[in-house]
């Protein structure tokens, strides 16, 4: 889908893609490394209310 995505912008080539997307970390590196997760498949109402959550945590450690 992200090649899809990309292919149509203005300019783009395959060879322009797969140049960029050598350079980029894998998406189980980045998942690895990130802080928090926000799942966007299930709907805009289940990644808002994960948001929510994330941003609450957020605030509490940084009261504390």
């Amino acid at each position: 889908m992200q090649r899809q995505r990309v292919l149509t912008r203005p300019g783009m080539t395959e060879a322009k893609f797969d140049a960029l997307a050598a350079r980029q970390l894998s998406d189980a590196q980045k998942r690895a490394q990130a802080h928090y997760l926000i799942i966007t498949d299930k709907g805009l109402d289940h990644a808002r209310d994960q948001v929510k959550m994330i941003l609450a945590e957020i605030r509490t450690k940084i009261r504390a």
